[in-house]
C-alpha cells in the first residue's frame, strides 16, 4: 500500500512540474501578432503587408483608421505565420525609417477581454 501512495505522490509531482514547464514556455514564446506604431498617415494596409512580407509569411496586416473620418490612426498590426518570422521583423523594422518616420515594432499586447458593462 505504501508503494502505491509513493507512486501516486510522484505522479502528482510530475504532472505539476510538467504543467509549470508548459506555462513557463508559453509565457516566453513570442506572439505572432506585432504592433506597428508611429506610421505615416499615408501608409495603407497593403503597403504594410508588402513591407513585412520581406521577413516571412504575413497572415494579416491592418492599419487602423478613425471610424468617422476614415483617416489613419498611425498604427496597425501585422500577424505572421510563425514566431521566428515575427521576431525577425521586430529586429529588422523596430526603429527603422518609413517615409521619414521612425516606426515602432514590438509584440502586440494580448487583447483585453470586453466587459459587458463597458459602453
Amino acid at each position: 500500500m505504501l508503494c502505491f501512495h509513493a507512486f501516486s505522490f510522484f505522479q502528482d509531482v510530475l504532472k505539476t512540474n510538467l504543467l509549470l514547464v508548459i506555462i513557463f514556455m508559453d509565457k516566453n514564446v513570442m506572439a505572432k501578432r506585432l504592433f506597428v506604431g508611429s506610421l505615416p498617415w499615408s501608409v495603407t494596409s497593403d503597403e504594410l503587408r508588402q513591407l513585412f512580407e520581406t521577413c516571412g509569411t504575413v497572415s494579416d496586416a491592418v492599419v487602423l483608421s478613425d471610424r468617422q473620418t476614415g483617416r489613419s490612426k498611425g498604427f496597425g498590426f501585422v500577424e505572421f505565420a510563425n514566431d521566428t518570422e515575427a521576431l525577425a521583423a521586430v529586429s529588422k523594422f523596430n526603429g527603422s525609417d518609413l517615409h521619414g518616420r521612425n516606426i515602432v515594432v514590438n509584440e502586440a499586447a494580448p487583447k483585453a477581454p470586453k466587459s459587458l458593462f463597458m459602453g
